[in-house]
């Protein structure tokens, strides 16, 4: 504490070491989860590097990655650090609905265009207020507007819900996107017939979503990169294809 005072005809300069008394954290005091250290080498493009952290990296060959079906030990890491995180953050537990509100008032508007279609189709969505699922239409050459699907239906039931790569055929009769309803990056390709609004899942998983699938020019096979991974390398692999009817590859 300063204190300054006027005395016969100088300023006195009084300090003190006494501090405020600090407001009490309202953040609990508990220890963090500590990541054992696991020295292993990495031979990688022709160098070798130690990493130890390697350990905590785990990529089934196939499906999805779930928190049973992980290690032990990087399971019960795993589990330590979500029991930390929901004590550490037990203190705003009244404000999350507010919180939430306020995020989504200030999520920003997707913008990014759709393909265009060169038979008069042209391609949108709209997003709700207040909404982080599109809404996927087209409007025809006659100006009639036909919606083809919300992916709000399609996040229904899942904790998580991605999607990526909306694109049409080139006769425009079929609508393709990819989607990761797990949250490992391993997603599953559906088309939508938009003369019948019926929606196939053509890949169940192990699709590469971004950027990762592509119509032929007669609209007849859909080709798309199988997300496929090797130890070490840990890289995509192999290229498949299949009729968009869900046939035999091509």
């Amino acid at each position: 504490m300063i204190a300054v005072s006027f005395f016969d005809g100088f300023f006195i300069l009084v300090t003190s070491t006494a501090s405020p008394a600090l407001p009490e954290s309202p953040w609990p005091d508990l220890p963090p989860p500590l990541a054992p250290r696991e020295q292993r080498e990495i031979l990688q493009l022709g160098r070798s590097r130690i990493d130890a952290y390697a350990w905590m990296k785990f990529i089934p060959q196939s499906g999805s990655r779930s928190l049973d079906l992980l290690p032990s030990p990087l399971r019960e890491h795993l589990k330590a650090e979500m029991d930390y995180a929901q004590g550490i953050l037990r203190p705003l537990g009244p404000e999350a609905g507010r919180f939430h509100r306020r995020m989504v008032e200030r999520a920003p508007e997707i913008t990014e265009p759709l393909p265009a279609s060169s038979r008069g189709w042209r391609y949108d969505f709209k997003l709700p207020a207040g909404c982080s699922h599109r809404i996927f239409c087209r409007m025809g050459p006659d100006g009639e507007e036909q919606l083809l699907f919300d992916e709000a239906d399609r996040a229904s039931g899942h904790a998580y819900y991605r999607a990526t790569g909306h694109q049409h055929s080139p006769d425009d009769r079929w609508f393709a996107w990819a989607e990761d309803v797990v949250g490992a990056d391993r997603h599953r390709i559906c088309v939508l017939d938009m003369v019948s609004g019926i929606i196939r899942t053509v890949v169940e998983a192990d699709a590469f979503g971004y950027g990762g699938f592509t119509f032929s020019p007669s609209s007849r096979h859909l080709f798309w990169d199988l997300a496929r991974w090797t130890q070490p390398a840990d890289a995509p692999v192999s290229l498949a294809g299949r009729g968009r009817r869900g046939g035999a590859g091509a």
